[in-house]
């Protein structure tokens, strides 16, 4: 087996180097470190299942908790929330960006939205409404994600969960709110901040 010792391989004609012929298996030394932080190069057209030997291909890089730091009385349209920063809900990655209630994204990428609702003493029984809404046009216009419905009788508890999918391919224009109906304006909900009673979860799960 014949060895090359260089420091720098440089392509001589185009843009590309192509190392090896079709079917031919690169195979890297016990110990090799192969580093992509220094530069920040640009992988492409690769998915979990052309990888072996690797745990984790394109997989969460981004987990974000918001909560509603004080109880509100009303129906809300955006909610505003306040970043979760204690200890026991850790953060991944750059935090999600909100501006009165409208949050932006950090990076491109499918992203599984958590949103959760809980209320209590409703003095008129009726119909809640929660909804999460996205805009492609940096908030001039919206679209319902995902809507969840609860109804209420006098003075009970109640609570709505929702889980949605959004497919970010910009984040210039990308735009995602909450906000939530009720029947009267004596409905309180977002209470016990401690527990993130009223909170929603932004996960990033792969690749656009």
């Amino acid at each position: 087996m014949s060895t090359i010792k260089v420091n720098t391989i440089e392509n001589r004609n185009g843009s590309s180097i192509t190392i090896g012929k079709t079917g031919t298996t690169v195979d890297f030394a016990a110990g090799t470190t192969v580093d992509f932080s220094t530069n920040s190069p640009t992988i492409s057209g690769l998915t979990a299942s052309d990888v072996s030997g690797v745990a984790t291909v394109n997989g969460i890089t981004y987990i974000d908790r918001w909560r509603v730091a004080t109880s509100f009385t009303n129906s809300l349209d955006p909610i505003v929330y306040t970043r979760n920063t204690d200890s026991d809900s850790p953060q991944l990655g750059t935090a999600m960006t909100q501006s009165s209630g409208i949050f932006s994204f950090p990076s491109t990428g499918f992203w599984m939205i958590h949103a959760f609702y809980g209320g209590a003493n409703l003095p008129t029984a009726g119909n809640i409404n929660s909804h999460l809404a996205f805009s492609t046009d940096s908030g001039s216009n919206y679209s319902q994600l995902c809507a969840g419905l609860q109804n209420s009788n006098t003075y009970s508890q109640w609570s709505i969960t929702m889980v949605a999918f959004l497919d970010v391919t910009n984040i210039s224009t990308f735009r995602v709110k909450s906000y939530i109906n009720v029947p009267s304006s004596a409905e309180t909900y977002g209470q016990n901040n401690g527990n993130n009673l009223t909170r929603i979860d932004f996960l990033r799960i792969g690749d656009t």
